[in-house]
């Protein structure tokens, strides 16, 4: 069996996925659609080929699998309910920002990766320390900014 060539264009962050993830779900700690602590994963908004905003804290929700295969395969009732949830403006600014063309270097990934890092060790801390409800973390590319 021959081995799957990966597709053209598509960008591998694999670590940097990982903890914006780890963040996306800590945030909440459930579904932010219908409350589920089950099975939750990181549902992007606009796609994660835009790097632009790919690890953008306002580009994801935080969905149970059910409710993230449901958005995924209704695309207009996601649009009604990211909406409805961030608002139509913030929407269109982040899928304005979205189509940006942002190649990042290494060392910009590097500082991203530890900027994500940093947040995920506080976010730990927070819930460690008994903080409940959504806690909104930084996003790395306000690291590149300064």
């Amino acid at each position: 069996m021959k081995a799957k060539k990966p597709k053209k264009g598509v960008v591998k962050n694999p670590v940097l996925d990982k903890y914006y993830s780890l963040l996306i779900r800590g945030r909440t700690e459930c579904c932010e659609r219908c409350g589920s602590t089950e099975m939750l994963q990181c549902s992007h908004h606009v796609s994660r080929k835009f790097l632009a905003i790919r690890w953008c804290p306002l580009n994801a929700c935080c969905h149970c699998r059910n409710c993230h295969a449901e958005l995924t395969f209704a695309p207009h009732d996601h649009y009604e309910w990211i909406t409805d949830f961030i608002g139509k403006d913030a929407f269109d600014s982040l899928r304005a920002r979205g189509i940006k063309i942002t190649p990042y270097s290494q060392p910009e990934r590097r500082d991203m990766l530890a900027s994500l890092k940093a947040e995920w060790i506080w976010m730990q801390a927070q819930r460690n320390d008994g903080a409940e409800g959504r806690l909104n973390f930084l996003s790395p590319y306000e690291v590149l900014e300064r």
